[in-house]
């Protein structure tokens, strides 16, 4: 192998975990966001029949806090099984009026 090749191969193996791009090698890595832990994990589902115009009015008042339309749904809820306001409730509007 010469000298060219030997830098070339440098080049091409990624420092972090031997993997070149000529040969796998090496571990393999993994990407994205860590598993959750099976608690933490949603498994129910509900469905809600409403009307459309409801529907719009939920979205946009989701859309404006920041929030998913099933968060928003769940923040009274989850609020009143805390006794308390939630920071993850709120929004992301209002918390930066928070901070």
């Amino acid at each position: 192998m010469g000298k060219f090749e030997k830098i070339l191969k440098k080049v091409l193996t990624f420092a972090y975990n031997g993997t070149t791009l000529t040969g796998m090698k090496g571990k393999k890595v993994k990407m994205g966001r860590p598993p959750k832990a099976p608690a933490e994990k949603y498994s129910a589902q509900v469905n809600i029949h409403m009307r459309q115009a409801e529907r719009v009015r939920l979205d946009a008042e989701a859309k404006k806090r920041g929030l998913s339309l099933s968060a928003l749904l769940m923040c009274p809820w989850r609020e009143k099984m805390a006794k308390e306001p939630r920071q993850d409730c709120a929004g992301k509007a209002q918390r930066r009026q928070v901070d």
